[in-house]
């Protein structure tokens, strides 16, 4: 494991040696500002390896994420920004008004990133990499 990046509100580590599997551990305390500081470091470290990379948002730890700041437009944005290499998108334990409010938002705004078909939602950071393992497998598989 490799911290790339160390806050209060948030940790964004590398969970393998290979640099395949990114996760941003998310926690109380968090805002909108911090989230649009850690998605350029994540788009940095995403950029600078040419295979593909799992993206985890782990919102297990219970962060109040849907602070008065809140847009569709910062939703949106998050949604934009599409990395080639990024294969999937994990949100994990995600409060259901912010679920609700990303898989809209992907709906809506399909035509314009596929990220929107990147994104998944996941129990458990378990269930999270389990699925990965798989869609390595699948890869490896003829």
């Amino acid at each position: 494991m490799h911290v790339v990046l160390s806050r209060q509100t948030h940790q964004l580590r590398w969970l393998d040696e290979e640099k395949t599997i990114l996760q941003l551990d998310i926690h109380p305390g968090w805002t909108w500002d911090d989230g649009q500081k850690v998605l350029e470091q994540i788009n940095l470290q995403i950029g600078w390896v040419e295979h593909d990379v799992y993206m985890v948002y782990n919102f297990s730890y219970k962060a109040q994420i849907l602070s008065r700041n809140l847009s569709l437009s910062n939703l949106k944005s998050y949604l934009e920004k599409d990395m080639p290499n990024e294969r999937q998108i994990y949100i994990i334990g995600a409060d259901p008004i912010l679920a609700t409010l990303i898989r809209t938002l992907a709906g809506l705004y399909s035509y314009i990133t596929e990220n929107a078909g990147k994104v998944r939602f996941m129990d458990s950071v378990e269930d999270a990499y389990a699925h990965i393992s798989g869609m390595k497998a699948d890869l490896v598989t003829p």
